[in-house]
Parts: C-alpha cells; structure tokens; sequence
C-alpha cells in the first residue's frame, strides 16, 4: 500500500481570504509544478488586497498536532515555511523536525511583517533572533529587504550590500540566502549567497513594472518544488525565478480588491517558464 502513496509538498504559512499569499498561495504554485499540496496554517490573517489588519497565531498544541498528522500520513517531499506567527510556534516546528530521521529540503520565507502596526507582535518583537532554532534545518531562506534588515541589522540598497548582510546570515548557520532584486541595485538580478561565500546569479532580467501580492510565496514554494524534485539549489532557483518573472510578462495576474493585484491561480501552469 505504502508504495502507492503519492509524495507531497507542504506549507507551513499563514491565511490569506483572498488566497493571494500564505497557504493558499503555496497550495496554487505546488500544483502548477505538479504536486499535490498539504498545508498547516500557522496564523487567522485578517487582509485584503490593500494590506494586513491583523492576525491570530495558532495555538501551539494544535499547530503541533497537525504537523504530526500530516507526516504520519503522508510522504512529505518538501517543506514551503512562511509566516511563523510566534515565537513557540518557531520553536515547535524546530522541535518537531529534530524528530525527523530524513527531514525534506525546507524553503522559509521569513515574513516580517504580517504589515505595520502587527508587525511588533511577531515574535515577542524579537524577529532578529526568533528563527535560530530553526536555521539548521533550513535549506534557504529568501528574505526581502525590509526582513533582511530585520534580521541581521544592515538595511540593504545595493546586492554588496546584501551580501553582507548574507554573511550575517552564514555566520549564525544559514547555508544559503537568496538576495531578491526587487528593492537593491541593480534591480532585476536575483543572487544567491551561500556559506562558502560563493555567490551566484539565478535570474537577470528587466525589474517589474507592477507591485503584486504574494510574489514572495509564490518564488519559495516554486523553488521548494524544484528541490523536491532533486535538482540543485541553484537549478531550482533559476527555474523557479523564470517562471514567476514569465508569469508577469505574460500579465497572469488580476485585481479583486482596491489594492495591489496578485497571481491569478487559474494561470499558474509551468507552460509559462520559457
């Protein structure tokens, strides 16, 4: 029987009622890349499009008990950790992978701020120092800017810049940081920054020209994907930069709210990578 079951990826993330971002994000993007998808939310996020309100962590004894469902059952190939929510919440995902014989690759995208006055509630207002604990089970970690200044102190504009906040990162057990293009100079260049203090290109490109939701999500998940499938880091990378960056040449995004538009799931198909 055992052999029958299908592997699958999970999400560890927060909600999102317009399923722009979070779970729901993550839950589109593993089945664009062919996955079946699980997912333990980790936070009750009031949002819209024009921003967060505010938000309820999960208690930690169900937080862990869904955790422990989930792998029992199932084949886990792939763990996608977003917005934490707490600081116990932090420390029972941590716990949890210790008990793991073969813990799977894990992608976090450290969500800093569920947005404005929120923000100083992640975490026992320690976002620095809160995700420690879980450092050595991560395979990469993909801060923006505004969560890479969060956590090592050094408010990045430029990519030598972040580099060096990377080695922050190296130095407190993050084997590799992915240093978005979004917001440093040059814009349009995605690089990764690894402990051996290598640092390599995975995407050149124009910078977009429109701020959509969940973009964050969406890049980790796909490259979550490719590491369970076996390819490399910077293959999976690469891979994973091309096709969100296709997706918004190719305008596959839309707008329910008043905001900022987000990926339109329905067109989330891997045909959009070239």
């Amino acid at each position: 029987m055992d052999s029958f079951r299908e592997k699958v990826m999970l999400s560890v993330a927060g909600t999102d009622p317009l399923a722009g971002a979070g779970c729901a994000a993550d839950l589109a993007t593993f089945r664009a890349f062919g996955w079946a998808g699980c997912s333990v939310e980790t936070a009750w996020v009031a949002q819209n499009s024009m921003g967060v309100e505010t938000f309820v962590p999960s208690e930690t004894l169900i937080f862990a008990q869904r955790l422990s469902a989930v792998f029992h059952d199932c084949d886990v190939a792939g763990i996608k950790v977003g917005m934490l929510a707490s600081r116990p919440l932090i420390e029972v995902l941590a716990q949890f992978l210790t008990t793991l014989k073969d813990p799977p690759p894990l992608v976090l995208d450290p969500v800093g701020a569920a947005g404005g006055a929120t923000a100083s509630a992640l975490y026992q207002g320690d976002f620095a120092n809160a995700f420690d604990v879980l450092f050595p089970f991560v395979t990469l970690i993909t801060p923006n800017q505004k969560e890479l200044h969060a956590l090592t102190g050094v408010l990045a504009h430029t990519h030598a810049e972040a580099e060096h906040a990377a080695q922050r990162l190296h130095a407190r057990g993050v084997d590799a940081v992915l240093l978005k293009g979004g917001h440093l100079e040059p814009r349009g260049v995605d690089r990764i920054s690894l402990a051996n203090d290598a640092v390599y290109d995975v995407y050149r490109g124009q910078p977009w020209s429109v701020d959509i939701h969940g973009t964050g999500c969406h890049l980790s998940s796909a490259i979550a994907c490719g590491l369970a499938e076996g390819l490399s880091l910077l293959e999976s990378s690469e891979r994973a930069a091309r096709w969100l960056h296709a997706l918004v040449r190719h305008g596959a995004y839309h707008r329910l709210g008043r905001g900022r538009p987000q990926f339109d799931a329905r067109k989330l198909y891997k045909g959009f990578e070239s």
